[in-house]
């Protein structure tokens, strides 16, 4: 039987696919103290195959090498995830996500594992959306605001609507970890660094780079662009009545949604040329109010109250500036 199965190619290819995958796991195994085959039989029950468990453990590993969190208890979450219908690739986007809160506010792993089970109950549209998010109030994760903000209700409105049923678990879900993708995004990798690891580079970060128009890259809510338009220097006075500039950045909302933060990178130079200063991520734009967001094709111009007031150690003026946007979102981290 088994030699007839070897004249088949596509078997071959199968077997040959799982022997190097098998030899993959066996090697990360001695460094990260997991029994391979213990993990996928407990995976295997909501992927349904082995091969799909061996490929998901893997994809864990990779997950557990940006976090500070231990694979066996990234593993287990994944089980508990799968066991409560979430897909593969939901599975996977809670742990991500939900691993940057826990890093955040320090928890442990039995603290990411709590949150990661709270965000995960949400799934059972059974049940309240008011016990898990105040289980994760209770962990340190400021919930009532994110989701206020995010929905565009108060804090005491949107604990009423949780608390009388009103909002969809599984809905509930999805806004919180868009909320917590702009408030934590990253945090679990600069965790990594910090204990002198090399993580293998988070496809989630929210690292803002690329062209100076101010495209970042998609984080899961959208692709925010925008395009600064001028820069002004113009002549004023400070407080205490020296003469200084105050810098302002007018911009236009280039892409698709609607804007409520911009930073920028701002260099300054004489009238030679030669650099005199420079502001790194300098918040040119910043709202709460859904309402004041700006809105895709349309422009901003910063007014004189809200510039950045420059003024040089000897008090020599700049000739000219230079902005370059550094990140361009929706609502601001809370």
């Amino acid at each position: 039987m088994i030699q007839r199965a070897w004249k088949g190619s596509a078997v071959k290819q199968s077997l040959l696919f799982f022997l190097l995958l098998f030899a993959s796991s066996t090697a990360f195994a001695q460094s990260d103290g997991i029994d391979d085959e213990k993990a996928i039989k407990l995976l295997s029950g909501g992927l349904n195959t082995d091969a799909a468990a061996r490929r998901h453990l893997a994809e864990l590993r990779v997950i557990a090498a940006a976090t500070p969190y231990k694979l066996e208890v990234i593993v287990g979450v994944s089980h508990q995830l799968l066991g409560w219908g979430w897909q593969d690739s939901e599975s996977k986007n809670i742990i991500r996500t939900c691993a940057n809160a826990a890093a955040a506010i320090s928890a442990d792993n039995e603290g990411f594992r709590r949150i990661a089970a709270s965000v995960g109950r949400l799934n059972d549209a059974e049940r309240s959306t008011y016990a898990a998010l105040s289980a994760l109030e209770h962990e340190g994760i400021p919930v009532w605001q994110i989701l206020a903000h995010l929905i565009g209700e108060s804090e005491l409105q949107t604990r009423a609507l949780s608390s009388k049923r009103l909002l969809r678990p599984r809905k509930t879900a999805e806004i919180l970890l868009a909320g917590f993708d702009e408030k934590y995004a990253g945090a679990a990798e600069r965790e990594v660094r910090k204990a002198g690891r090399a993580p293998i580079v988070n496809q989630q970060s929210s690292q803002a780079s690329g062209p100076s128009s101010g495209q970042v890259p998609d984080r899961g809510i959208g692709n925010y662009q925008a395009d600064v338009i001028r820069v002004r220097l113009v002549p004023s006075l400070s407080a205490q009545g020296k003469a200084v500039q105050t810098l302002l950045i007018d911009w236009k909302n280039t892409g698709t949604l609607p804007i409520g933060q911009v930073n920028a990178t701002v260099t300054f130079f004489d009238a030679d040329g030669r650099q005199l200063d420079e502001i790194k991520n300098w918040s040119v734009f910043a709202t709460y109010d859904r309402k004041k967001m700006i809105k895709p094709g349309q422009a901003h111009e910063e007014l004189n109250k809200d510039g950045f007031v420059f003024m040089t150690p000897d008090g020599s003026k700049a000739a000219t500036a230079k902005a370059v946007l550094t990140k361009v979102a929706g609502l601001p981290s809370l």
